[in-house]
């Protein structure tokens, strides 16, 4: 600005800029739409235009003022439909989501991890640890060497416990896994069972259904002495109701997790594992190290009531009900079937039992 003040001053002066226009006012209602009965529809048609927008007529905006407590807003005739179409296609993702193995194996995980922490009574003396490992990434490292002590699971099971002088050990360790009579699974199953027998902790795993009856290749297993520190338990038990509006309804909108009836692979079920090492640990809460092998039984289970082609149905709380004949012959296998009652939320251990043959208690610390 300083040095412009020194410049001389052009040969011809400038031509002043001409006056801006004046701003045109906003256009107003007429006056007889305002003064005549006409006021409240120019209220609402402007406030649907533009509800920021104000007149700037006084007597307008006093009416306004007066009014605006008490305009409701106009109902749309086809919101119904379009909420429930909305609700609809957010309900079919959702069961899309919900069914897929992929994520029901990850709810399942946790749901049946929120089970044992909720139903298990902690102490100084009674705690749950949680190592997160898949299945596949188990095998790789225990079958990479024929040294199990260079494993990663005997590193936490045994060194670090009872190879440490002063370290607590496992009471016991409880796997989200299931095995089967196939090569490959007995042949983690049988080292899974060399490492829990030097850590004194017992195994908790599932049994398939299908296979059962497959004595020799169980066998392979079961003849080996540290089978008596394995634990294998089938069926898998429900984890929660379905989502509907007659058993666990959302709060955000409209959803039926079964409209079609209900289909037993859609379903939460959870590892029996959990079951186990649940009912294990409310042994050691009410009697310490003294374990015995029967009257454990879990109570309050979800179960579904629901009606089908007119008749009242109930999905019983374990995936399968075993009659009295098929439990004997289970526990003559060496597996622990979860029991189901008609019409109970209740589900029993047929008998704590390890997997060796013949017959043996489940081993461990207890007495």
């Amino acid at each position: 600005l300083r040095e412009a003040r020194l410049q001389s001053p052009p040969k011809r002066a400038a031509q002043p800029a001409p006056p801006p226009a004046p701003a045109r006012p906003a256009a107003q209602p007429p006056l007889g739409n305002i003064a005549g009965g006409n006021l409240l529809d120019s209220m609402l048609e402007e406030n649907a235009v533009s509800p920021t927008v104000r007149s700037t007529d006084p007597l307008f905006d006093y009416v306004r003022r007066i009014a605006e407590p008490y305009l409701v807003e106009r109902e749309d005739p086809g919101r119904a439909d379009w909420v429930a179409h909305v609700d609809g296609e957010i309900g079919n993702a959702m069961r899309e989501i919900l069914h897929h193995p992929d994520f029901q194996a990850v709810e399942a995980a946790w749901r049946a991890l929120y089970f044992l922490v909720r139903e298990t009574e902690t102490s100084p003396l009674l705690k749950i640890f949680v190592l997160d490992v898949s299945k596949p990434e188990l095998a790789a490292n225990m079958i990479a060497t024929d040294d199990l002590g260079r494993t990663a699971l005997y590193d936490v099971m045994v060194r670090k416990t009872v190879g440490t002088p002063g370290a607590q050990p496992w009471a016991i360790c409880a796997g989200n896994f299931t095995f089967g009579p196939n090569a490959e699974d007995l042949e983690l199953l049988g080292r899974i069972a060399m490492v829990a027998s030097q850590a004194q902790a017992p195994f908790l795993a599932a049994a398939p259904l299908d296979g059962v009856t497959n004595d020799q290749a169980w066998g392979i297993i079961r003849e080996l002495p540290d089978a008596a520190y394995l634990a294998l338990a089938l069926p898998r038990f429900l984890l929660r109701l379905p989502y509907g509006p007659n058993t666990d309804s959302t709060e955000r909108f409209d959803f039926d997790e079964m409209p079609d009836g209900p289909r037993h692979e859609h379903y939460l079920w959870g590892n029996p594992a959990f079951a186990l090492a649940t009912l294990m640990a409310g042994n050691f809460s009410e009697r310490g190290w003294e374990l015995t092998p029967a009257g454990y039984e879990l109570t309050g289970r979800p179960l579904h009531s629901y009606e089908e082609k007119g008749e009242h149905k109930l999905k019983s709380p374990a995936e399968l009900w075993f009659t009295m004949d098929q439990v004997d012959g289970l526990l003559e296998r060496g597996f622990i079937p979860l029991i189901a009652f008609k019409d109970s939320d209740r589900i029993r251990l047929g008998r704590l039992q390890s997997f060796r043959k013949p017959l043996t208690a489940l081993q461990g610390r207890w007495r």
